[in-house]
């Protein structure tokens, strides 16, 4: 069992409007914010630049909202990553059940994570460095003492019953965001088991990884981040290494759309 507190970097609120970056520098971290509650019009091409699996993944969304939603976030991510290793965004192709380039078009290694939540997504790109994000909007309505004992580690759900009541939901977003973040960097997915680690959980706090049970390398691997959009989300960034140099980034195409259609190609679902 090995406990020590991560490294945490200052934070900056501003989101500067782009359509797109060049390959990013060794230890630059993008982070792309993407706007989910577009107007129709919008969405009405975004199947353009979506491929087959995209397509069947999206077909079994139940409620049209949630459909929009991941046309829009992740059309929008590939219209992001095209700029990056300058191609069109329907020419893209990820390795399977990953979320990383085809090596052929990836000399550079990127690495990238989406994460989403009601009409805010973030996505996270960088060269090389393993990464996670997580975001979710803050939901005072949740049965947050019964999620906690089921999915945090018992270090964090004595954390959390000792902040007074009317803190505990922040806390509870803050540590279910940094918990998310992690798990997605490291890249285990479901054998990362939530009570192995603890994190800090206290608004006030840095964002931290605190306890890896049985790995003391995992304690000086990764770096932490809050990420500010406003009071109605929680997110987290987490990245492999230290000395990052993270900008945030605010999607927009130039034209006041957030989905641009790709020419020449005439598949279009949302109609």
């Amino acid at each position: 069992m090995v406990t020590r507190m991560n490294h945490q970097a200052d934070d900056t609120s501003r989101w500067i409007l782009s359509s797109g970056r060049g390959n990013p520098s060794p230890g630059e971290v993008d982070i792309w914010r993407i706007r989910l509650d577009t107007e129709d019009r919008s969405i009405q091409h975004a199947g353009d630049f979506l491929g087959v699996d995209e397509l069947a993944r999206v077909a079994r969304f139940r409620l049209e909202c949630d459909r929009k939603r991941f046309f829009i976030a992740h059309a929008t991510v590939r219209k992001i990553l095209a700029k990056y290793v300058g191609c069109e965004p329907i020419q893209l192709v990820f390795e399977k059940g990953k979320p990383r380039l085809h090596q052929s078009l990836n000399p550079l290694d990127l690495r990238f994570n989406l994460s989403h939540s009601n009409d805010v997504a973030l996505l996270v790109v960088t060269a090389g460095l393993s990464v996670g994000i997580d975001i979710e909007a803050v939901n005072y309505d949740l049965a947050m003492e019964e999620i906690a004992r089921a999915f945090f580690s018992p270090d964090e759900v004595r954390s959390l019953l000792t902040l007074a009541k009317e803190q505990r939901t922040e806390a509870f977003f803050c540590c279910w965001t940094r918990k998310e973040a992690y798990i997605k960097a490291k890249g285990d997915g479901f054998f990362t088991a939530s009570g192995s680690f603890s994190v800090s959980l206290r608004p006030d706090r840095p964002a931290a990884l605190l306890r890896v049970a049985d790995d003391a390398d995992e304690l000086t691997r990764w770096s932490f981040y809050d990420i500010k959009i406003d009071r109605a989300y929680k997110a987290t960034l987490v990245v492999e290494g230290r000395s990052h140099k993270i900008s945030q980034w605010a999607f927009s195409d130039g034209t006041g759309r957030t989905i641009e259609p790709t020419q020449g190609v005439k598949r279009r679902i949302w109609e």
